[in-house]
């Protein structure tokens, strides 16, 4: 059921990016909306950028039950993987109730539409499987998410406050990739050649030959977006293992 919901949202996300949505007049779909979640006052005593974007951006929600939210004004927190939301009758920053939370989207100001979705990855310190947003960078057979947050490190420094110097831990920023295959696993990978390659034992030769022949040399992320969609796209690969 998730995966059909999720689907919907992916049609109507390429809709709007696309302008194929009917436009509504600002404040005719916000009006009315009441979504769960509490009022939240932005955590001090950190240094660093706890936000993806530090403005309101437009976007969408997708609920567990199926219903869509658009033109919302919306913020992702990376230091504690949530979703707020403006509300637009008393223009609080309400922490959205992640259970309800399936996937949304950001508008970046510059055209793009930055889709995220829920999935189950394991905790950093326990290891124990935990619900974390990660951005949607490629679907198809193979699918390449990313995880960005960030984390309070060990140091600190001091800052000045309106006048009073107070010490604030520093955020340290944490990027991994997350490959799915078409059995539904999620594997760990960096942006190296070396490290996607390990992921199609049976396909090392062929692979090395496409990003040859398409000229990739993965070395950052759009590097490694470019070589999963040649990939996915190729027909020479049987990663499903039907005949």
């Amino acid at each position: 059921m998730k995966r059909i919901l999720y689907q919907l949202f992916r049609i109507f996300v390429l809709l709007f990016s696309t302008g194929l949505m009917a436009a509504q007049a600002p404040g005719d779909n916000t009006r009315q909306v009441l979504l769960p979640g509490e009022i939240y006052y932005p955590a001090s005593g950190y240094s660093g950028q706890q936000y993806l974007f530090d403005e309101w951006l437009r976007g969408t929600i997708l609920t567990a039950d199926g219903l869509l939210y658009e033109g919302q004004n919306l913020k992702y927190n990376m230091l504690l993987d949530e979703v707020f939301w403006l509300s637009p009758v008393a223009f609080h920053q309400i922490m959205l109730d992640k259970g309800m939370v399936e996937a949304f989207s950001l508008g970046n100001g510059i055209g793009e539409i930055l889709r995220f979705k829920k999935i189950r990855l394991p905790d950093p310190v326990s290891g124990n499987p935990v619900q974390r947003f990660v951005q949607v960078l490629h679907e198809g057979e193979i699918s390449l998410y990313m995880l960005k947050n960030v984390r309070a490190s060990s140091r600190s420094e001091s800052v000045n406050r309106g006048g009073q110097v107070v010490r604030q831990v520093i955020l340290r920023d944490y990027t991994r990739y997350y490959l799915e295959m078409p059995d539904g696993s999620l594997t760990s990978i960096s942006a190296r050649r070396r490290s996607l390659l390990n992921n199609f034992p049976e396909y090392k030769r062929e692979i090395r030959t496409l990003l040859r022949d398409e000229k990739i040399i993965i070395r950052r992320k759009d590097d490694l977006v470019r070589a999963v969609k040649v990939i996915d796209k190729s027909m020479s690969f049987n990663f499903s293992g039907d005949e």
